[in-house]
């Protein structure tokens, strides 16, 4: 969940480049421009370790707030 603001697509996007996480797709939703926005991002498979640590450096920017988390997709096999 972040602030509805210019700018934070590119924080969340620096922070997965540090740990080079590479996103597949990006999806931005809200209810009402002004209020927050919930940011769906899809990265590539990675480790759940550099996952929960980009996550941690995510949630400890500006604008973006503590109750976010990621979820894991698993393969279809």
């Amino acid at each position: 969940v972040t602030q509805n603001r210019p700018g934070i697509w590119g924080v969340i996007t620096n922070i997965l480049a540090r740990f080079q996480i590479n996103i597949e797709s990006v999806h931005q939703e809200w209810r009402d421009k002004d209020q927050h926005s919930d940011l769906y991002v899809l990265v590539s498979e990675v480790i759940e370790k550099k996952a929960s640590a980009a996550l941690d450096a995510i949630k400890e920017s500006e604008g973006i707030f503590n109750n976010s988390r990621f979820y894991r997709i698993l393969p279809e096999y």
